[in-house]
């Protein structure tokens, strides 16, 4: 169960220290621009991509039912993407935050997927040798 939390919570940090990283090395780029097709395309690309690494960190440190965990991981970050969605007062602007609250969960499964793939390609080699 403890293992479980862990590997919860460092998925979740994962995907948010990633995520605030890609934030600080594009800020200069936005160049001011605060909404737009382009950059709420760009910053909905790379949160699901830090999604989906923050579901391969939890796949990777939990033991049974990787992508269940991941799931939960999806499941707990769905809930933060609401709650920032209502904290912000953004709920006029639910069209840009929908992508991020129906893929956050497929996303952190994907990651998940590429988890078990990876495993799969390890034990495989492995039985090889």
């Amino acid at each position: 169960m403890f293992r479980s939390v862990i590997a919860v919570i460092a998925g979740i940090v994962v995907l948010a220290a990633s995520s605030f990283a890609i934030e600080v090395l594009v800020a200069p780029w936005k160049g001011g621009v605060a909404s737009g097709a382009n950059v709420w395309g760009g910053e909905t690309a790379y949160t699901l991509l830090c999604v989906v690494l923050g579901g391969y960190v939890t796949s990777r440190i939990a033991r049974r039912a990787p992508l269940a965990h991941a799931g939960v991981m999806g499941a707990l970050e769905l809930l933060f993407t609401i709650g920032a969605m209502v904290q912000l007062d953004q709920t006029g602007r639910f069209t840009e935050w929908l992508p991020a609250i129906l893929l956050t969960i497929p996303a952190s499964l994907a990651g998940g997927m590429l988890r078990g793939r990876q495993a799969a390609h390890a034990e495989t080699a492995a039985a090889i040798r």
